[in-house]
């Protein structure tokens, strides 16, 4: 029970160090949003850093341009087309 006390004592008496505390989650790039998901009514958090939301960009970007470049055939017996 005393060494119980001892550490206890000890841990009250340290000082956080100005040098290493951490950036607030903004600063990082941490962005949280509330999403509903289709069909149910309890919605979620869901946090991205700055770097998931520009892949997440990236890749939209690319499979809308992907989808610009098909080329639509004709349909046969189709006169005019």
């Amino acid at each position: 029970m005393a060494l119980l006390a001892a550490a206890l004592s000890d841990c009250r008496s340290v000082q956080p160090s100005r040098g290493a505390t951490a950036a607030p989650p903004a600063s990082r790039g941490l962005e949280c949003q509330t999403q509903r998901v289709t069909g149910t009514l309890v919605p979620i958090r869901v946090c991205t850093l700055k770097e998931q939301r520009d892949q997440i960009r990236q890749s939209t970007r690319d499979a809308r341009d992907f989808l610009n470049r098909q080329v639509i055939p004709a349909c046969a017996g189709i006169a005019g087309l």
